[in-house]
């Protein structure tokens, strides 16, 4: 592909925009007109190729395993709440550098009073 500008515009980008990399410009510009889902990745090491799908399943593969795991104690314990299995999940986000901004689901004491939050361990 061969671009052309013409010298007057060349001049004023060179004079008010120095060091100005227009390859990587109009790179950026193209990439932003494209409609693209971006489900392929690439190493930047190497350069294999692999889709997103991979990583992302990848991904939540290894936190389901580790959530399960942080949940024998829990489970096979003293027995627990589903607010116990909430910060128990939590910190295995936290774990895996998730942000975990939103608070955790508590019952009020009214709520804890009737044993509403253990219903799960009659079902």
């Amino acid at each position: 592909m061969t671009v052309t500008m013409g010298d007057e515009l060349y001049q004023r980008v060179h004079d008010e925009l120095p060091g100005l990399n227009v390859s990587a410009l109009l790179q950026e510009a193209l990439r932003a007109r494209l409609k693209c889902s971006h489900d392929g990745l690439e190493c930047r090491g190497c350069g294999a190729r692999f889709g997103s799908t991979e990583l992302v399943v990848g991904g939540m593969q290894r936190f389901y395993g580790e959530a399960l795991n942080a949940l024998d104690d829990l489970v096979y314990g003293a027995g627990g709440t589903a607010e116990g299995a909430a910060r128990v999940l939590r910190r295995v986000a936290e774990r895996f550098g998730l942000e975990v901004s939103r608070p955790l689901p508590r019952p009020t004491r009214a709520q804890r009073g009737t044993g509403r939050d253990r219903r799960w361990l009659t079902t």
